[in-house]
């Protein structure tokens, strides 16, 4: 196995840009709503460019397993067998719309924050789809949500300052009041599932 390096690597690049709309509203309330995007370039990723391509896999998946070569007998690079090579030529976007309301006046302080985004691009990080047969340089096969992306995200914090005992005298003010009750709220999509199969004798993800 050999690790490499694209003598002609770039330096990756994201691109934020976002627009932002905040309201103080009554009764010590305040509410913002924004976009919120981003533009990835140069992506790492570091696929196996010595698998065997589509075609070649399957027409060893065709020979009768007696006589089989094994997948290194087939590789591009013959007396190799991975060759995981740090190419910067994936790419992604990011594009939410995020809302946000407190209030911080009065007994009951609290928080709602909602987010929807989706995340896509043909690599999460650089060890990421390192080959399926799919050929490394069919990006397009690997472009989707990223391991990453979250469709939903809500989160709910409150804090309730107990009332009981507030104007009492100070020894029982002191000591049995100015209690709270808080806490936090998080709901979340989950991650987004790759079908996969092995209908070539090697396991990759499906094409429908």
């Amino acid at each position: 196995s050999i690790n490499a390096i694209d003598p002609h690597l770039k330096v990756p690049v994201v691109y934020d840009y976002n627009l932002t709309l905040e309201r103080e509203l009554p009764q010590g309330t305040f509410l913002r709503v924004a976009y919120a995007g981003k533009q990835l370039r140069h992506l790492l990723r570091q696929p196996d460019i010595n698998f065997p391509s589509f075609d070649v896999l399957v027409a060893n998946n065709n020979l009768p397993s007696a006589g089989r070569p094994t997948t290194n007998a087939i590789r591009p690079y013959k007396g190799y067998s991975n060759i995981r090579m740090y190419l910067s030529d994936s790419s992604g976007n990011y594009n939410s719309l995020q809302a946000f309301f407190s209030k911080r006046k009065g007994d009951l302080n609290m928080t709602t924050a909602y987010t929807w985004s989706h995340a896509l691009a043909d690599t999460s990080g650089d060890g990421d789809n390192p080959d399926s047969g799919l050929g490394y340089g069919n990006r397009k096969f690997y472009y989707g949500p990223t391991s990453y992306d979250r469709r939903q995200i809500f989160v709910q914090t409150y804090t309730y300052r107990i009332p009981l005992f507030r104007r009492s005298a100070a020894l029982l003010r002191n000591t049995l009041g100015g209690w709270e009750l808080s806490g936090i709220t998080r709901a979340q999509s989950g991650q987004a599932n790759t079908a996969v199969g092995s209908s070539t004798g090697v396991t990759r993800r499906a094409d429908y």
